[in-house]
């Protein structure tokens, strides 16, 4: 069986890492005459002038909280100003970067531990286990797809599995093998919106394709940079023949899975290729064999108050994930919402809540 694991924002968040919008805002505030500076611009003039920060936290008229807000918002910041639109997201990513790892150099040195990795192979090897269609000896390849920038989930990934001949396998679990992108570059996950510290790239904050900027800017002759620069796929693979063929290897790892989960993943706009892409799949199902049929576990995040309440506030929640994949389609055979009190933390601590629906 092939397994694919997409892990989102959420994952990070769980492990004490705070890597949303709101805490990298909050840094830069309470930063601002500290003593940095990025290709010898200071912290207080990124503070004070960058116009996307400046857009983000004051002008778009709220503050977000979360990063799918702000890439939501970014195709109304390409109409607010143009101008400078590119250079205040190259600069804007920078800084988001170099908070990243700052955050990551202070957080994650528990990741270390053997009590981690316990607890990290106890949640995978739970989520196979609630796969569809498998047996007891069923041989797993499982694949990360990465949407995070973080190495988290690779540094739990290394010490996880090991090399037995030529395949990675799970420690004491022999019988799940991990595709690993590549383990020279630390890489046991695939980063589809790049990675932090890669030298010759920039994290790919952006939006997912041109057709989420307003229509002014689709057409004028000087938008192709910003749609260059904007739209992530664009920005990744310009001129980068292995960020493109990365894109067609997850591409084909979704198409090829027989079983995908998510995790901490908010299936926000910025993505919304690849949600079409696990959607068109689920509509292929029709006439297809029990054991060759795709299935997808959402895992949503629910808090104490979410556990406490009546069973009209879960069904609620229910169905705005379902309403992420369904549409006007029903595969709901094959997609299973489940939840987890601690959002992608479930594959830490194993503490996994089945509530599906039907």
């Amino acid at each position: 069986m092939k397994l694919a694991i997409i892990v989102g924002n959420g994952f990070d968040l769980a492990l004490g890492m705070p890597t949303q919008w709101r805490a990298f805002r909050e840094w830069v505030k309470a930063n601002e005459n500290a003593d940095y500076d990025i290709n010898g611009r200071t912290i207080k003039q990124f503070y004070s002038e960058n116009k996307l920060f400046k857009f983000l936290s004051i002008d778009a008229g709220h503050e977000f909280d979360y990063w799918s807000d702000v890439e939501g918002a970014l195709p109304k910041f390409t109409d607010y100003d143009k101008d400078d639109a590119v250079a205040s997201l190259d600069e804007f990513s920078a800084w988001f970067e170099n908070y990243l790892n700052v955050v990551e150099s202070e957080k994650t040195v528990h990741l270390e531990s053997s009590a981690n990795e316990e607890e990290f192979k106890k949640g995978l090897l739970q989520i196979i286990a609630n796969g569809r269609n498998l047996k007891d000896d069923t041989n797993v390849e499982v694949t990360f797809i990465n949407f995070n920038y973080t190495s988290t989930l690779d540094k739990l990934l290394a010490n996880s599995f090991k090399l037995n001949g030529e395949a990675y396998v799970m420690k004491e679990h022999d019988k799940v093998k991990l595709n690993v992108n590549d383990v020279a570059t630390g890489q046991w996950s695939y980063h589809i919106h790049g990675r932090l510290n890669d030298e010759s790239r920039q994290v790919g904050i952006g939006i997912d394709n041109e057709r989420q900027l307003p229509s002014l800017s689709r057409i004028i002759p000087e938008s192709k940079f910003i749609l260059d620069r904007f739209v992530k796929k664009n920005a990744l693979t310009f001129n980068d023949a292995e960020i493109i063929a990365l894109f067609s290897k997850v591409s084909s790892i979704v198409d090829e899975a027989n079983y995908l989960v998510t995790y901490g993943w908010s299936l926000g706009k910025s993505d919304e290729r690849w949600v079409k892409q696990i959607v068109d799949r689920l509509q292929r199902q029709n006439n297809v064999e029990p054991e060759k049929q795709f299935n997808v576990d959402y895992y949503v995040y629910g808090d104490s108050t979410l556990f406490k309440s009546g069973i009209g506030i879960r069904q609620a929640a229910y169905s705005d994930a379902y309403s992420k994949f369904l549409s006007d389609n029903d595969f709901s055979g094959h997609l299973h919402v489940m939840f987890t009190k601690n959002y992608g933390n479930s594959l830490i601590n194993g503490q996994l809540i089945h509530l599906k629906n039907g």
